[in-house]
């Protein structure tokens, strides 16, 4: 298992990958339609952004994406190919990102996720910090956390 920068080619995969990973989480059909008109990574976040694909066995396994706004870093993508949810493979690409941030310089990063994945990424350190409204479904409350790099 290795890490690549994110390229141009890989779009269509991981348009795939991170709707299928959020379907994964049980959202009705309404829901995952606006998450697929919100959700899309591009050309522009790939060429501006530190973004990185996780291969297992010559398969883009999972992404990740690094965003800066002002002087905060968001962590914009964070997802796993659906087929190797729960096993390992999240805490594996999460430790991939901090090795990345440590070498990009950054300190610290915000990001929002899912109250189901909440419990993944407190285990991992990170602390909510709040809560907004999501941009997929407004009605939606979702945590905003933190992550402090040591």
């Amino acid at each position: 298992m290795y890490l690549r920068k994110t390229d141009i080619k890989d779009l269509e995969h991981l348009s795939k990958l991170i709707y299928d990973s959020e379907k994964s989480l049980n959202f009705n059909e309404n829901y995952m339609s606006a998450f697929k008109d919100k959700y899309n990574v591009n050309k522009e976040f790939i060429k501006n952004n530190p973004s990185f694909c996780m291969i297992e066995s010559d398969k883009i396994i999972g992404f990740f994406g690094l965003s800066k706004n002002k002087d905060k870093h968001e962590l914009e993508f964070f997802y796993i190919d659906s087929e190797y949810i729960g096993k390992g493979y999240g805490k594996i690409m999460f430790g991939f990102l901090i090795s990345e941030c440590k070498t990009l310089g950054i300190k610290e990063f915000n990001f929002v996720t899912s109250p189901q994945s909440l419990e993944f990424y407190t285990k991992l350190g990170a602390v909510k910090i709040g809560e907004t409204n999501s941009i997929v479904d407004e009605n939606r409350v979702i945590p905003i956390l933190k992550f402090i790099i040591d």
